[in-house]
This record gives structure tokens, C-alpha cells and sequence, in this order.
């Protein structure tokens, strides 16, 4: 009899450590792009919240989207996010695959204590100051076809697959100088 009571707290704690976390908010993928592309300020944060994938809203960022350019049969416009952006402790989406494309982020993107992404596919996008992962669980995040500028920053990620793919990583001298003091010939 105690075997069992000891058990059954044993699979309760169990269960209650592993059940989904209580977000302040919840914000579908267009609704979060939205919010980063006309919030004002330097920056942009947004914390506590599970952003996720709304089959009504967010057809634009559908896994059965055309990818490439020779199969997009409508252009386009790359949608610019001029601030530093920093998510923290929020819910990437996880009920589908979800391909964030034609993002030009002017600013450094930086994911904190981040959870989720069990396919979260950033195509065609710009990071001109670069991101960052940090202290973060995450599934699947691929970068395909995209421009990191700058640096990638990996902290403390516990990830199934980061990949990149057809992606250009450069480097602004100017920009690294401003940051680090350094002087890059």
C-alpha cells in the first residue's frame, strides 16, 4: 500500500514537471510579425507568451508554401523589423512547421529561455546584426537561403537540429569595430 501512494507521487511529480507551461499570452505567427514590424521604440520585447501557428491567419507561413523563387507566383515584399528584438521565455510554434520567410531584421534577434519550434524554418530572411540562441530548449530551427551578418550566438542551447542551408554568413568590419573596440583590417 505505501509502495504504491510513494508510485503514484513519484508519476504525479512526474507528470506535472513535463506538462505544458501557462504562457501570459498566446499571439499567432502573423499577429507576432505584425507586432514586431509596427511596435515603436529601439527595440522589441516580448516575454511569457507561446506564439503558434494559426492555420486561418497565418496561410502566408505555411510548411506548403512555395519556397523558391521560380515557384512563388506572386512577388513578395520582404517585411523589415528595424529594432532589436529579444524574445524571452516564450513558446515557439509547435502544432506545425511554420517557414518565416522574407524577414529582414535590421537588428540583432535574440532568443532567451525560449521553448518549442518542433519545425520552425526562417527562408529568405536577412539577420543584419546577426542572432543569438540562448538557454534555450528547442526542436528543429532551420535557417535556408538566408543571410546572417555579423555572428551566430549559441549559449547553453539544447536543440534536435539547427541547420543552415544555401545560407551567406558575412561580416560588416565597421560594425564589429563600433562593438568590440577591435580595429579589423
Amino acid at each position: 500500500m505505501l509502495g504504491k501512494r510513494i508510485l503514484f507521487l513519484l508519476l504525479s511529480f512526474g507528470l506535472q514537471s513535463t506538462l505544458a507551461q501557462d504562457y501570459a499570452k498566446q499571439l499567432s505567427i502573423s499577429e507576432w510579425i505584425s507586432a514586431m514590424e509596427n511596435s515603436s521604440g529601439p527595440y522589441y520585447y516580448l516575454s511569457d507568451t507561446e506564439i503558434y501557428f494559426d492555420e486561418e491567419k497565418d496561410s502566408l507561413y505555411a510548411w506548403w508554401q512555395p519556397r523558391s523563387p521560380q515557384q512563388d507566383s506572386i512577388p513578395r515584399k520582404d517585411i523589415h523589423i528595424n529594432r532589436l528584438v529579444v524574445l524571452e521565455n516564450c513558446k515557439l510554434p509547435d502544432n506545425s512547421t511554420s517557414v518565416l520567410s522574407h524577414l529582414v531584421f535590421d537588428k540583432n534577434v535574440t532568443f532567451l529561455r525560449c521553448a518549442g519550434a518542433s519545425q520552425l524554418i526562417f527562408y529568405d530572411c536577412t539577420f543584419k546584426q546577426g542572432v543569438d540562441f540562448n538557454n534555450s530548449e528547442l526542436g528543429r530551427v532551420e535557417f535556408a537561403y538566408s543571410s546572417i551578418l555579423q555572428r551566430v550566438v549559441i549559449s547553453e542551447l539544447q536543440i534536435n537540429v539547427l541547420s543552415f542551408s544555401q545560407c551567406e554568413f558575412s561580416r560588416d568590419a565597421s560594425v564589429l569595430q563600433s562593438i568590440f573596440s577591435y580595429c579589423f583590417e
